[in-house]
C-alpha cells in the first residue's frame, strides 16, 4: 500500500460564472488517505467507535473502525465473528450534527490479535 499524502481537487466558483471569471481549482490535502495500487481505491484511516448487530439478532456489540474505503471496512472488536457472517454496522462520524453511517457488511476475514480481540475485514454490501 502506498502511503503518500493525497489531495482532493475540485473546481470552486465562489463568484459565479456571471462575474465573467473562470472557476478556481481548490486542492485539499488529505494526509490520512492511502492509495492501494492493487485494488485501485483510496482507503481512509480512522479510529472511530461503532456498534453492530449480527443478522437476526437484537444484541448490540461494540468496536472501532480502523479504516474505511468505498468497498469495505476494517474493524477491531472483542466479539468473535465468522467469515461469511453478515452484520449491520452503525459508524459514529464524530460530529453530533451528522447521523451515524449505517451499512451492512459481509465478514471476509477474521484475525485474532495477540493482545486479545479480533481484527475484522468486511465488505460493504449496502449503505443506508
Amino acid at each position: 500500500m502506498q502511503a503518500d499524502n493525497h489531495a482532493i481537487s475540485f473546481w470552486n466558483d465562489p463568484r459565479g460564472h456571471s462575474a465573467g471569471k473562470p472557476p478556481e481549482e481548490v486542492l485539499i490535502q488529505m494526509p490520512g488517505l492511502h492509495h492501494n495500487e492493487r485494488r485501485d481505491f483510496i482507503r481512509m484511516e480512522m479510529d472511530t467507535g461503532l456498534s453492530f448487530k449480527r443478522d437476526g439478532s437484537a444484541t448490540v456489540y461494540s468496536g472501532r473502525c480502523l479504516d474505511l474505503s468505498h468497498t469495505g471496512m476494517q474493524i477491531e472488536t472483542e466479539t468473535v465473528l465468522s467469515t461469511g457472517e453478515r452484520i449491520a454496522v452503525s459508524l459514529d462520524l464524530g460530529n453530533p450534527q451528522f447521523e451515524p453511517m449505517r451499512a451492512h457488511l459481509e465478514v471476509l476475514r477474521v484475525e485474532e490479535r495477540p493482545g486479545g480481540g479480533y481484527l475484522i475485514a468486511g465488505k460493504i454490501l449496502d449503505i443506508g
